[in-house]
Parts: C-alpha cells; sequence; structure tokens
C-alpha cells in the first residue's frame, strides 16, 4: 500500500476510531495483568505535546501560529506498557483528559501537574 493512500485515508477518518480500538485492545490485555497483580497496582499518568504540520493535520490547529495534539497517557510501570491513551488538542489542560480517564479501585495513580515551560 502506498504510503499516500495512508495519509488520504486518516486525513479523513477521525482519530476516535484509533483511539477506542486502543482502548479495546489494552482492556483485554490488561485483564490478565490486574488478575496477577492484585490491587497494589500503581499507574503513572501524564501528557506530552506532538507538533504537526502537513495534510490532515487541521483538525489540531489551535492558533494561526501552532497545530499539534496532546497524547494523554495512563502508564503501567510494572507492564512497562500504556494502558490507557487520549489524543486532544495541544491547549486542552491536562487535568481536563485527566477527570475523564478511568479509574481502577484500588489502585494508586501518580499524575504529574507540572509546568511545561
Amino acid at each position: 500500500m502506498r504510503r499516500s493512500t495512508l495519509a488520504d485515508a486518516n486525513a479523513r477518518r477521525p482519530s476516535a476510531v484509533f483511539g477506542e480500538l486502543f482502548a479495546v485492545m489494552v482492556g483485554q490485555a490488561n485483564r490478565k495483568a490486574r488478575r496477577r497483580l492484585g490491587s497494589s497496582t500503581t499507574y503513572l499518568i501524564d501528557a506530552t505535546g506532538l507538533r504537526f504540520g502537513g495534510t490532515g493535520s487541521d483538525w489540531a490547529r489551535f492558533s494561526a501560529d501552532a497545530c499539534g495534539a496532546k497524547l494523554h497517557v495512563i502508564y503501567d510501570p510494572d507492564e512497562e506498557r500504556p494502558i490507557y491513551a487520549a489524543v486532544t488538542v495541544a491547549n486542552v489542560n491536562d487535568i481536563t483528559v485527566a477527570q475523564t480517564m478511568p479509574i481502577e479501585e484500588g489502585a494508586t495513580y501518580v499524575f504529574d501537574l507540572g509546568n511545561d515551560g
């Protein structure tokens, strides 16, 4: 498949499709880990900015000068993998997304509210 074909498809496809698929796959993989680890799990919540440019990135434009997104992740350090991810426009505050993240009863969450700059 040509790269331009994938770029065209991604330009027309909403990013939520990928987020929902990721959530389903991680949910299935995480059940086994939860049974093995019990309730002593600690998760890390963090976000990182991603700069975009080019075709298909208009959805991420939040000012006349900047185009980007932010990846919000819950990371399981014991399993060395993310268990949840959400993509937003870059100017969305980390705490706004964290309030909508799935929280597992009995788990401990570490959330960095540090400044980006």
